[in-house]
């Protein structure tokens, strides 16, 4: 009797219950394929897709690193914010490309933007200019280091807008001292403009206007040599124009 009353209690127990279920195989981890994330942000790219690039190479960046390619992540990181028109953070994908990968093959272009970067970001020029001498320094660094380069004449487009807009605030404070009166202040910043600036399209006008000023304080001869040089042409027709009339007001006053 007793037995029978365990053997009862064990099927209860054990016989009776749900069935132990077996254990499950673990599916293995998939591993992250860092080169097929970035062939993935490569054509997205490619479709103007730049947000998208932005979100799938930060994750690349973060998985990958150490990884052989990453100057390629850095590059495309830059070149999609510079695409959607924001030069900060394009500037610093370049500059971290330039600083760690000094041999990639993205290495000539990124020097570029660099100074692409700053011209994007330097102010009009009635404002502070840091940017714009910052992009002047960097793009004749490039010019001097890479001549040939095919972004060459591109660089030298973008260094003479910005020789342009420092020489155009030099110009619109001498123009300014010159409209008040302050002859001998607006000649210290048309000489300014021709010293510093000489390439400028700023130059004819500065002259002139230099001239035109040097009248007024009492340098007749001084005014007359320049308008001279300007009335025979070589600084355009509409500059030759303006000093022959203003050779004229200074005759009068003899």
């Amino acid at each position: 009797m007793r037995n029978q009353l365990i053997t009862i209690a064990l099927v209860i127990a054990f016989g009776c219950g749900p069935a132990l279920a077996a254990p499950q195989k673990k599916k293995p981890r998939k591993l992250y394929n860092c080169t097929a994330q970035l062939q993935k942000a490569v054509q997205r790219y490619d479709k103007g897709r730049y947000a998208d690039v932005k979100t799938i190479l930060e994750e690349v960046r973060y998985q990958c690193s150490g990884n052989s390619m990453i100057d390629t992540v850095l590059y495309y990181l830059g070149m999609s914010s510079l695409e959607m028109k924001q030069p900060v953070e394009a500037v610093t994908e370049f500059k971290r490309l330039s600083q760690n990968y000094p041999n990639s093959v993205f290495h000539e272009e990124t020097e570029f933007r660099i100074g692409q970067c700053s011209f994007i970001q330097s102010n009009s020029y009635e404002r502070d200019q840091t940017e714009t001498r910052d992009a002047i320094r960097e793009l004749t660094d490039f010019i001097d280091t890479y001549p040939a380069s095919v972004f060459a004449d591109s660089a030298k487009l973008y260094l003479d807008k910005c020789i342009d807009k420092l020489a155009h605030k030099e110009y619109s404070v001498a123009r300014f001292y010159h409209k008040s009166g302050q002859y001998s202040a607006a000649i210290v910043y048309y000489q300014s403009v021709l010293d510093g600036y000489p390439q400028s399209d700023y130059v004819p006008d500065s002259r002139l206007y230099m001239a035109v000023a040097l009248g007024k304080i009492s340098r007749p001869a001084e005014a007359r040599m320049i308008l001279t040089e300007l009335a025979d042409g070589s600084a355009g027709e509409a500059i030759a124009k303006k000093a022959k009339k203003a050779l004229q007001r200074l005759d009068k006053r003899k």
